[in-house]
């Protein structure tokens, strides 16, 4: 039998109900940079480049991706969240951002189109392989 990945193995775990959750999960920097090279690792097969990852107290947002043509992106993710796999789940939406920004934004370039950050096609290609983690993957979450 296949051994489980550790993404998978988090979504699958007994989840909390948020309505009724008290207790949120603070994620440390240690922890941000923990899931986000798993997720790099298991659902982008390393192909995104470490953005400069910060742990902020934001409001209205449960994270942000910010592009940068001069020095390395930035993925914001605010410091509380109802769980654990609410925090993968929105972390990984913050990376299909930055996906669109690293890998298709470039060929937009060459096209002499401006980068596109969007909840459009190219966000919900990732639809299916993020599901097979485990990860719903919606616009707003």
């Amino acid at each position: 039998m296949r051994k489980q990945n550790p993404i998978t193995k988090l979504m699958k775990a007994e989840k909390i109900n948020q309505e009724f959750n008290t207790d949120w999960f603070e994620p440390s920097e240690y922890e941000l940079r923990l899931y986000y090279g798993l997720l790099n690792k298991y659902v982008f097969r390393g192909m995104l480049t470490k953005p400069k990852l910060e742990l902020l107290r934001l409001r209205g947002a449960w994270g942000i991706f910010t592009g940068d043509y001069y020095g390395r992106p930035t993925i914001s993710m605010t410091n509380r969240f109802p769980t654990k796999q609410f925090f993968v789940m929105a972390l990984a939406h913050e990376m299909v951002h930055q996906h669109q920004w690293d890998i298709i934004g470039p060929k937009q370039l060459k096209e002499g189109k401006k980068p596109s950050i969007n909840h459009g096609p190219t966000f919900y290609n990732w639809r299916d392989t993020l599901s097979k983690f485990g990860i719903p993957l919606t616009a707003k979450y």
